[in-house]
């Protein structure tokens, strides 16, 4: 499959995930990839006639 030269601030975005493990608070940057601009479309299926 060909890679298209997608800059990496228009596909991924970094959360901060703040969450309580036993009596802390830990926080973790997590990566949020946008598919649809990653992804290109694929055309829909054809129904067969019965």
């Amino acid at each position: 499959m060909p890679k298209a030269n997608w800059p990496a601030g228009q596909t991924i975005w970094k959360f901060r995930m703040v969450r309580q493990e036993g009596s802390r608070e830990v926080a973790r940057e997590m990566k949020h990839y946008n598919l649809d601009a990653i992804l290109p479309p694929t055309p829909k299926p054809r129904k067969r006639k019965p």
